[in-house]
Formats: structure tokens, sequence, C-alpha cells
């Protein structure tokens, strides 16, 4: 890289390379343009001065670059440095011991600069390799398993470039690889359709589409197809409750190395977890699915939402309309706590007024809500203002 030099003498504005700057001052017949007036000893010394001024500045200017960031372009200007400081190295009246320290030192920082710049490309791609699993893990939660694959593959393709061009760094860089290959590979093994996650996944969506269903014939009246629904759902959920029996939610595990669910021994990646009772468990990247408002939910949900179930079969097969079955029952966290009670009530007065209705003919009278619900007349109109309300709330065309 060559920079134009500068006629030293003082009103000249003459530029160009060093070598024609020097025949420029030689051959000037003026008094202005000569060396010894001009501080230099001779035409070689200003060779050197020249070289000189223009690497320190490159020097400069590639550290600069170095500290932002911009590792590329330091790397270009130091080298540029490098090849000024070598020229006036080459020049014979130059003090040679001093250039040569200074090489040594241009080198040194660009060896320096090289490794802060693989450094930081692997740590961006170990950040990409994260984002992809975040993004895998929204998709997963979505039941989008397809996208989520997809996620995590590219995961597992950046992060194979990650550890083939790994620097000599230190542990934490090499536990942060180890830990984010546990990681990509236990989430690709949970979306496998054969895994026992996969499994409980896919069985436990079974039976909430069954209970929708049934949910839904239950409001059409459609009494024999809400049965066959709710009991549909009721021996996916016995199925759940099968699989789940091969986990462990009561007792933490003794091993700090194993999982605290599936107990399987893991090198790195367990992680800290909290489940739908508030038990915080150290769980595989598979088991995060047992978190509290991921995919899969411990026995104890799971009895639950089978006992509102099989209350709602024995309702049908009695003839007592008044079902207990909520669509889930919810997971209260923050402002969710505050309001639950009120929710819970609600739901229990459309289920409650859904039975009525289905037995009457036409809108139920302020009496029939007084002697048929837990609630009465009054408290419906207080919630919802008047009855046809109420029932277009629960999904009624009235």
């Amino acid at each position: 890289m060559t920079e134009p030099a500068t006629c030293p003498a003082d009103g000249c504005s003459y530029r160009g390379h060093v070598d024609a700057v020097v025949d420029h001052v030689e051959t000037s017949e003026d008094e202005v343009h000569d060396w010894e007036l001009l501080a230099y000893d001779d035409a070689e010394e200003f060779r050197v001065a020249h070289h000189l001024e223009r690497g320190e500045r490159l020097e400069s200017d590639g550290i600069g670059r170095a500290d932002s960031g911009q590792y590329e372009d330091a790397i270009d200007q130091l080298e540029a440095a490098l090849e000024q400081f070598q020229q006036a190295r080459a020049i014979p009246q130059s003090d040679s011991q001093p250039l040569q320290e200074r090489c040594r030192s241009v080198l040194e920082t660009i060896e320096r600069v090289e490794d802060e710049w693989e450094s930081q490309e692997f740590d961006d791609r170990l950040n990409t390799v994260e984002r992809h699993l975040d993004a895998g893990d929204d998709a997963r939660l979505s039941g989008a398993f397809d996208s989520a694959a997809e996620e995590y593959e590219r995961a597992l393709a950046m992060l194979e470039q990650a550890e083939q061009r790994a620097p000599a760094g230190p542990a934490e860089s090499n536990r942060r690889v180890v830990q984010l290959r546990n990681q990509v590979d236990g989430r690709l093994a949970s979306l496998d359709p054969s895994s026992d996650h996969r499994e409980v996944v896919a069985t436990y969506d079974d039976a909430l589409q069954h209970r929708e269903a049934g949910d839904k014939a239950f409001r059409n009246s459609d009494i024999e197809r809400a049965l066959e629904e709710y009991r549909a759902a009721r021996t996916c959920l016995d199925r759940v409750m099968e699989k789940l029996d091969e986990f462990t939610f009561d007792v933490a595990s003794q091993r700090s190395s194993a999982c605290d669910i599936c107990r399987q021994e893991f090198d790195t990646g367990l992680e800290a977890v909290v489940l739908d009772d508030g038990t915080e468990r150290t769980v595989c990247p598979a088991c995060t699915m047992f978190a509290k408002g991921d995919l899969l939910r411990p026995p104890a949900t799971v009895e639950t939402e089978e006992g509102y179930l099989t209350e709602n079969i024995e309702s049908l097969e009695t003839g007592d309309y008044g079902l207990t079955w909520s669509s889930k029952p919810d997971s209260k966290t923050g402002a969710d706590a505050e309001s639950g009670a009120t929710r819970v009530d609600e739901q229990q007065m459309l289920i409650q007024l859904i039975g009525v209705y289905q037995q009457a003919d036409g809108l139920p009278s302020p009496a029939e809500l007084d002697e048929k619900t837990d609630f009465g007349f009054l408290a419906y109109s207080e919630q919802f203002g008047d009855i046809e309300d109420a029932l277009r709330e629960a999904g009624f065309d009235v």
C-alpha cells in the first residue's frame, strides 16, 4: 500500500511517490529545497521518515479498528503498517535494530487480532446455535414439530462448524460447546416419533382433541357423541399415565449427572426447570418438555384432568348435566392467580347453566336457576347481565 509523499519544503505543495519527491527536492534550484535546511541528512533519511510516519498511522488505525471489532479491516491496516516498516528497514542508512523490533511488535499485534477475530467468530456461531435452539423450542411449544426439527438441525449444523473451527480457548468455551451439543442432541432425540417423550406428547394431544370434540358435542346436545369423545379422551390419558410411570417426579436424583425425571446420565447439559406444582428439577434437554407451560404434564396434573373427565362421563351417563369438566385447568401465575377463583366460578356457572338450558323448554326461568344451580338467578344477572348473554358466552346462538 503506497501513499503519496509530500514535499517537506515550506510552501511547496508537491506530492507524489517518495522517489519522485526526492527527485523534486534534489532538482529544484531554489534555496528552500535543500536537505540540510529541511532537517534531513540526505534523501535516504527522508525516505525512512516517510515510511515510519506512514507505518505508525496505519498501525494506530489498525489497533483502533480491532478494538471496535472490525477485525478484517484491522488486519489489512496492520499488514500495510508492517510493509511500511519493512521498507524503511530495507534502506541501508536506517537504524535496523529499532525497526526490527517494530516489525516484530506489529506481527505480534496481527497474531493477537487474528486470535480475537477467530474467538469472536466462534462465539458468534455458538450464539447462532442458541438462537436456533430458542426458535425450535418456540415451534415445539406450538406443536409445530417439523419446524422445530428444522431449527434444531440448523443448530446442529452451526454447532458442527463451530467445533471444526474452535480456537484453543479457555475451558469455559469447551464446556459451552459440550453443553450445547447435549441440548441439540437431546431436543432432536425428543422429536423422534419413536421417543417416549414424543409418544406422550402425541397421546396427550389426542386426549385434548377428543375432549374438545366432546365439549362441542355436549354444547350441541349430542350426548351420545359427547360420551364417545370423553371416553376416548380418558383412554388416551390412561395411556399417558402408563407411560409417565417410566419417569420419576417425586424425588430428585442423588447423582448430579443424572436427569431427575428420566434418570439418564449426562456429562453436561442438564437444565433447571420448574414443574406445574412448583417443584424445581434438574433435567436433560428432552425432559425440559415437563417444565411448567411446556408440552408435557407430570402425573399429578394428568390425574386432575382425568378426574374432571371421569366426572363428565358419569354425569352424562346418569343424566346429570351439571358438568365439572374444564377445557384445561389453569396454571396460574402473576395476575392470572388473582382472578383464578373468579374464572373457575364463571366456568362452573356456565356449565351448570348449559345443563339447565338443555333440560328446559326455552330460556330457564329465575326459579329454575335458583333451584337447579348452585348460584341462583341473581348471581347470573350480576355476572353476565342477563341469561341470554350468559348463554352466548357458553357458545349458544340465542
